[in-house]
């Protein structure tokens, strides 16, 4: 996963690498004056690691308000922060309006830059199942929790008058 913080510096070459053809970008754009941008940037770091631990040849870039119209990739904003999912230099779906928390931002970001196959997602459901004996024999004890559950709320549900009268018929049997 490749970071970038788009300066005059290096823009020529973000712009290169997001054109790439399925290139996956996840763009932050902000203003300075903003102050949702400035709670966003504390933010920031925190997510950057998180992401930058995960594989995947996306891209995550934070681009400043006076950068904007040097970048080559989809930059229409209505406000600030902006977070947009670009594939190849074009918006795909609409921008993120989720929750700003680390946690949140972070699993977005995975998700949507993070390259999963197929046959690795069968294999990994398929290693966390119990075999079949194990799985009735849980299965077992949940019925037997149930069924004690039951019958606990059956006598609570039993009138008043039925308990007396199953107490007497207890009494002169004896």
């Amino acid at each position: 996963m490749k970071v970038f913080d788009v300066n005059d510096n290096n823009v020529n070459k973000f712009n290169k690498m997001v054109m790439k053809g399925g290139q996956r970008t996840i763009v932050k754009y902000y203003a300075d004056w903003c102050g949702h941008c400035k709670e966003l940037n504390r933010k920031w770091p925190k997510i950057v690691n998180n992401v930058r631990k995960s594989k995947g040849n996306g891209i995550l870039a934070s681009v400043p308000e006076h950068m904007i119209h040097k970048v080559q990739c989809d930059n229409s904003i209505q406000g600030y922060p902006t977070l947009k999912y670009i594939v190849s230099g074009v918006q795909k779906g609409p921008d993120y309006n989720g929750i700003r928390e680390v946690k949140e931002l972070s699993r977005y970001i995975k998700k949507k830059l993070t390259r999963c196959k197929k046959n690795t997602r069968r294999l990994r459901k398929s290693k966390g199942r119990k075999s079949k004996g194990n799985r009735r024999k849980s299965m077992g004890t949940r019925r037997k929790s149930r069924g004690n559950r039951r019958k606990s709320m059956g006598n609570r549900r039993k009138s008043k008058g039925h308990r007396k009268k199953l107490k007497s018929n207890s009494r002169k049997k004896h």
